[in-house]
């Protein structure tokens, strides 16, 4: 083979390294559930074929870093990253509201305490978590990976799925 060939098959081969690095999803993978809503939590406006979705990144509010958001446009997008303390609590409550059931009894934190009516919502990555009391979400709001950690294993060990929904 001459070095022509040789030369052909080399530049051939990075165009494809190239091509498939390129089509490999950028940025990071989201960490909790998916977007659940079929609405743009900037414009309330329905969500369409042309949505922009969004692994947040670099947030502020670290707690958002991995959360999978979905958006109308990439203004939107852009509004919400640049303000986003103005629209997670919009959004969570959403989430909150639009959540199937609950798959346990317990609180996460104070796991002997049972969770009623009354317990306190909060809502991480697009997943919505059930605590006892307001102490209990002080602690969650700490370090609420653990205790997304531990609430998949207490749903596992349940031999339920994690978002509530029937196997």
């Amino acid at each position: 083979m001459n070095i022509r060939a040789r030369l052909s098959l080399i530049v051939a081969g990075l165009v494809t390294v190239a091509g498939l690095a390129m089509a490999a999803p950028a940025g990071p993978d989201f960490q909790g559930a998916a977007y659940p809503l079929d609405t743009c939590p900037v414009s309330g406006e329905k969500l369409g074929k042309d949505a922009v979705t969004c692994v947040l990144s670099g947030m502020k509010d670290k707690k958002l870093d991995g959360t999978q958001v979905k958006f109308c446009c990439a203004k939107c997008e852009a509004s919400f990253k640049a303000e986003p303390e103005k629209y997670v609590g919009k959004m969570n409550d959403a989430i909150a509201k639009a959540a199937s059931a609950y798959p346990l009894s317990k609180c996460l934190v104070m796991k002997d305490e049972g969770i009623d009516a009354d317990a306190k919502v909060v809502v991480y990555q697009n997943r919505v978590y059930k605590l006892c009391c307001k102490k209990c979400v002080g602690r969650f709001e700490k370090d609420p990976a653990k205790y997304a950690k531990e609430y998949d294993a207490m749903v596992a060990s349940q031999g339920k799925p994690a978002d509530g929904t029937k196997k």
